[in-house]
């Protein structure tokens, strides 16, 4: 009998043109706004645009269902307007659970980054501890500042041998 490796990429979540049909399902900060917008857009016809009411840095969030202990693959798309003023200790994207997994802006764009109209791959893997939400947020405290994210992918990462 042979032993091989199978990886099992379990899809948790997909912020896409299709989700972003429909963005009902996202819980929002107090002073933020999230719309589907037609541009900018990396993949398909739509983003979610996430913009500051206020000089906070704002998000968006969404429950989710987890393994703990499982590893999971987080990856996707922002687009980083020249008009949105970043500061690198700002939370970018958070998975809430009991121990959080804060990424800031200088841990996903580098230290120092500024708006430059281009969209940027986002990648990282993290263990969950339960029940998680992710959160996405502008990284910006100035008020109407603004990012779009898209594509986003959660995935399982399951290891097993046959």
């Amino acid at each position: 009998m042979h032993s091989k490796l199978i990886l099992a990429l379990i899809l948790l979540v997909v912020l896409s043109n299709a989700i972003w049909g429909n963005i009902g399902g996202w819980t929002l900060s107090p002073n933020a706004k999230l719309e589907k917008v037609t541009s900018p857009v990396k993949f398909g016809t739509r983003s979610g645009k996430l913009t500051n009411l206020a000089a906070s840095n704002e998000n968006t969030s969404q429950s989710l269902l987890a393994v703990n202990g499982e590893k999971y693959f987080v990856n996707g798309w922002v687009y980083t307007p020249t008009t949105t003023t970043f500061a690198n200790g700002n939370t970018f994207v958070n998975i809430n659970q009991t121990i959080d997994v804060t990424k800031t802006v200088q841990d996903l764009l580098g230290a120092g980054f500024t708006g430059d109209n281009i969209w940027h791959e986002v990648l990282f893997v993290f263990t969950a501890d339960g029940t998680f939400s992710i959160e996405f947020y502008t990284g910006s405290t100035t008020i109407n500042n603004y990012v779009c994210w898209d594509n986003y992918v959660i995935k399982s990462i399951c290891f097993s041998n046959v």
